[in-house]
């Protein structure tokens, strides 16, 4: 059984001898910065001694056990997610109109009932079971063009640089049907609008006119793609929301092409950060990777419980729409909260053994993907890729090992929890 490996070297050597978090330290709390690498000793922390914290240094509330973390999914109307964050205003007029089209044609992870409906079930039919059973060919073949392309020479290879970061993003353009080619620039919209719309405050006019400059053409680069595939349709993603009516109506340009903006942001570090969580859970007790490559190992199993035991992100945040009284605090209207996914995940009133890999457990429950109306529309994509990736490692590296007995560095300041490299060989 794994430990998630926070304090302790993954080859099994002794822990620093340093003293661990204090209560005190829990304003100070930064699980996207400083803090990752411990956060699972925070969480533990917190869950025994002050279940709902305020962060000082987030500015928000965090909430740790599971029992509540549900609950507030299920009560939208309190904790509100189109309240997160406020569209910008007062940029140039380019970047204003980018970010007014990304505020105003709304995104299935920034709208609260009713309108988040309509935009959910338009996704709906294109995460169905059989929309994924006519991806999986095409995540196949780019997977493994990715597998196949990983530089071992010498032995070794970072993991992280080479595929993590790369084959994610490969196979929602391929889903979307949009030419690899494109990848580069993809990516670099994707990580715009989320320079432009969180930190803008923090660019000079002329650095938002000429991102926002850029970011327009990403507007009109997806609703070029949706008007072309409104008059030539095929199997893919974009295809799907187009053509699938809702209560007699359809989504209009602007809201499929702003919610495949949102779907390839999301998706660039998310499933290529649980993919290397899970390598880790793998690769750190001796046996288990040989084991997978043997097949003896049920791969949704091994995903399910990966996800579990280090969820790439830890948490989301939500705005209180009133005053709330939760544990021992007052929540107070307005007041930012951070559902602390990971934390929850590790509760000891749901898991037994909640930091260890264990493949023989009973009734997991997880909600690395979130729960009620914003759980991941993406997760049966994320899991099917998460399964072709294992698969296709494994056949062409069945001696994988870690490279190194050193601690995990993780990625600073990210929304996701995932060390920044992992460097692995391939001999036995």
């Amino acid at each position: 059984m794994t430990t998630v490996p926070d304090e302790e070297t993954l080859a099994g050597a002794d822990a620093p001898d340093r003293p661990g978090p204090t209560v005190s330290d829990l304003g100070s709390f930064n699980p996207f910065g400083e803090h990752s690498r411990a956060a699972y000793e925070y969480f533990e922390l917190a869950r025994r001694e002050r279940p709902v914290f305020y962060s000082e240094a987030l500015g928000a509330w965090c909430v740790t056990r599971f029992a509540d973390i549900r609950a507030m999914t299920l009560d939208p109307a309190t904790y509100s997610s189109a309240e997160v964050f406020r569209k910008p205003t007062g940029l140039p007029e380019i970047a204003q109109r980018v970010c007014d089209f990304y505020a105003d044609n709304g995104t299935v992870t920034t709208l609260d009932p009713p309108a988040h409906g309509p935009i959910r079930r338009g996704l709906h039919e294109s995460f169905s079971p059989r929309a994924i059973a006519g991806y999986e060919p095409t995540v196949r073949t780019i997977i493994g063009r990715r597998v196949d392309a990983i530089d071992a020479a010498g032995g070794r290879f970072d993991l992280v640089s080479q595929f993590s970061t790369v084959f994610p993003l490969a196979v929602v353009l391929g889903v979307i049907g949009l030419p690899e080619e494109d990848l580069g620039t993809v990516r670099r919209w994707a990580e715009g609008i989320v320079t432009l719309y969180l930190g803008h405050g923090f660019m000079t006019a002329e650095e938002q006119e000429a991102l926002g400059a850029d970011l327009w053409n990403a507007v009109q680069y997806y609703l070029d793609l949706v008007e072309r595939r409104a008059a030539d349709p095929g199997e893919d993603l974009v295809s799907y929301m187009i053509h699938n009516e809702v209560g007699g109506r359809l989504l209009t340009p602007g809201q499929i092409a702003n919610n495949v903006f949102n779907l390839v942001a999301a998706g660039n570090e998310t499933t290529g950060s649980a993919l290397t969580n899970i390598m880790v859970a793998l690769l750190s007790e001796p046996g288990r990777w040989a084991a997978l490559a043997r097949g003896e190992l049920d791969l949704p199993t091994v995903i399910a419980e990966g996800l579990r035991l280090d969820a790439p992100v830890v948490g989301l945040f939500r705005t209180a729409t009133r005053e709330v009284a939760l544990g021992d605090v007052t929540i107070g209207a307005g007041d930012k909260v951070l559902l602390l996914y990971g934390s929850g995940n590790h509760d000891e009133t749901v898991a037994d053994e909640p930091g260890r890999f264990r493949l023989d457990r009973r009734g997991r429950v997880s909600l690395t993907f979130g729960h009620g109306m914003h759980n991941c529309v993406g997760a049966p994509l994320a899991r099917l890729e998460l399964r072709t990736a294992l698969e296709l490692l494994a056949n062409r590296f069945p001696d994988l090992r870690l490279a190194s007995g050193g601690p995990l560095e993780y990625k600073p300041l990210a929304q996701v929890r995932t060390p920044a490299e992992l460097w692995l060989t391939t001999g036995a």
